[in-house]
């Protein structure tokens, strides 16, 4: 991973958005007013009227990094210059210093659609809010994130996304609703491999799955690449777990659809009660862009654990 970068790297960012103030609403400097409201917020303030107080707090600390001539701005200011702000180069702004945080993104990135709660229009009962995000594991954090009407436009929201990330290297880990050849080709143009949930909106590549195990375990034909077995006893249930990977190799029907698809996986979990017995056992399917699978163990457990 890249070293983290010196807050220097970032107030060089603010710096070069654009201030749509006029000059003489400008007694507090733009870039002193974002690296208040970024550095409260990582510091778990969500409040604007608690950042000044946080602002005021600190406002030695502060000011050991930018001047603050003036002290630190009202909560109204910080809102109506936050209000002023154009989002998207807002956005685009953070994700260029997302970068220069992660550097080279390693590990997983899990991409991943959700409603938002309690954004409900009145008469409505679902939420009409979905976001797609992308979340680095090794780093903890929200690399980035888009916002689409319905989850149904996921498919086209995740592609669009891949493009803002750097993603060389990396594992991106997707539910089923991502397994599409555009997304797969996409994050191996981006530098990254792929897991991929296959279920039965991928009918073809589904059934090609299903046959590749039947044909080993059945009829006994070719070896699985690795399987692992683990087994944890937690919060009053164990928990069984056994993971198989063979190579795709020839057995991809359209192979020049799934061009990068390199080995299958299946993930058998078994749940049972401690105190009475109760089991309950379901299975998941991926497709995975490369066959070393010792890297591949931990996005596994990820993806397959949801």
């Amino acid at each position: 991973m890249g070293e983290p970068q010196s807050p220097e790297s970032l107030i060089s960012l603010f710096e070069d958005l654009e201030d749509p103030r006029v000059e003489r609403t400008k007694a507090y400097p733009l870039a002193e007013i974002l690296f208040l409201v970024l550095a409260a917020t990582i510091s778990g303030v969500n409040h604007i009227k608690v950042m000044e107080k946080f602002g005021n707090a600190k406002l030695e600390w502060f000011r050991s990094i930018m001047p603050y001539e003036n002290g630190i701005p009202s909560h109204h200011t910080m809102g109506r210059v936050l209000g002023l702000l154009d989002p998207d180069a807002l956005e685009k702004m953070f994700l260029r210093w997302m970068e220069t945080v992660a550097n080279s993104v390693e590990g997983v990135v899990a991409i991943d659609g959700k409603a938002v709660r309690r954004a409900i229009a009145e008469g409505e009962k679902r939420s009409r809010v979905h976001m797609v995000s992308a979340f680095s594991e090794a780093n903890s954090l929200v690399l980035g994130q888009l916002k689409v009407e319905e989850k149904s436009n996921e498919i086209t929201a995740i592609p669009v996304l891949l493009d803002r990330l750097y993603l060389k290297s990396a594992i991106v880990t997707l539910d089923a609703a991502g397994c599409q050849q555009v997304i797969a080709n996409k994050i191996v143009e981006r530098g990254g491999h792929f897991v991929l949930a296959v279920k039965n909106n991928q009918p073809t590549l589904f059934e090609d799955i299903d046959i590749a195990f039947h044909d080993i375990e059945i009829a006994g034909k070719g070896d699985f690449l690795s399987q692992t077995e683990t087994e944890a006893v937690a919060h009053g249930r164990g928990e069984y777990r056994r993971c198989e990977v063979l190579s795709a190799k020839d057995l991809v029907t359209h192979g020049e659809k799934w061009s990068h698809v390199r080995s299958f996986i299946r993930v058998t979990t078994e749940r049972r009660g401690v105190k009475e017995e109760r089991r309950r056992t379901s299975g998941s399917t991926s497709a995975i862009s490369r066959t070393s699978t010792l890297k591949m163990r931990s996005p596994l457990r990820e993806s397959m654990g949801r």
